[in-house]
């Protein structure tokens, strides 16, 4: 997701895991307009999992995704979404 470039969404794949990420723009429980990445992870085109970020207020989207192998234990590498909030001195979230 690539806000200098007007993407909002993009997929990755490695092996049999593929995440697929995006921005949603909606209305949060405040009543305040926000951004807030989403990434579908499926696993040999099964879904087994959502991630939600954090919300972002403002225009310009703020997230990551990577798959990386982090648990060498179990078949398949870990997803990790970041994402930013605009906050000045925080606030991340993984």
């Amino acid at each position: 997701m690539d806000y200098q470039n007007n993407r909002m969404s993009g997929s990755l794949r490695s092996g049999a895991v593929e995440v697929n990420a995006q921005q949603q723009r909606r209305i949060n429980e405040s009543g305040s307009n926000v951004l807030q990445p989403v990434a579908v992870v499926r696993v040999n085109g099964n879904e087994v999992g959502r991630l939600v970020g954090a919300e972002k207020w403002g225009g310009s989207p703020a997230a990551v995704v990577q798959i990386a192998e982090m648990d060498p234990a179990n078949p398949y590498p870990e997803v990790l979404l970041s994402s930013f909030t605009g906050g000045a001195h925080c606030c991340n979230q993984i």
